[in-house]
């Protein structure tokens, strides 16, 4: 990924590098930006970490959205060592952030991914935990009109 264009390089040229996107496009990237930017290679290491968020209700047992994403984790392409961590990692403002944090081959990512985004709100609500929809309080005021 560079300059906000994520693919597999086709070829690089003297002047510019052809990417073709996940979606099968061309792009055609002059030299000189990637020179003087940052190239990020999602493939180059053997496992990545994927960290999977998901808001609950306020009112939710949070230990046991914990336990519930945790035995999402138990698939065969998740690795075992780092061991998967279920976390509160965010308060919200119509929601608490639960993320489930898990190392694959990098390969495995995205299947994983899909697999839990999938999967984790049938459980959840299972569980009887509810992921609730974004919400927004708006306070009206009215002045008083004494003249």
């Amino acid at each position: 990924e560079a300059q906000g264009t994520a693919g597999t390089v086709d070829s690089i040229q003297i002047f510019h590098t052809v990417i073709r996107t996940g979606d099968n496009k061309t792009v055609i990237v002059p030299n000189g930006i990637l020179s003087n930017g940052i190239i990020t290679n999602t493939n180059r290491q053997p496992t990545r970490k994927v960290v999977f968020d998901v808001g609950v209700d306020y009112e939710a047992d949070l230990q046991k959205a914990r336990e519930v994403l945790l035995e999402l984790a138990r698939d065969e392409r998740v690795l075992a060592d780092p061991a998967p961590a279920a976390v509160v990692s965010t308060l919200g403002d119509s929601s608490i952030t639960v993320s489930l944090l898990v190392w694959v081959k990098t390969a495995d990512y995205w299947d994983v991914m899909f697999h839990f985004n999938e999967h984790s709100r049938d459980r959840l609500k299972a569980a009887g935990i509810d992921i609730p929809f974004p919400q927004r309080v708006i306070r009206v005021v009215q002045e008083s009109t004494n003249a």
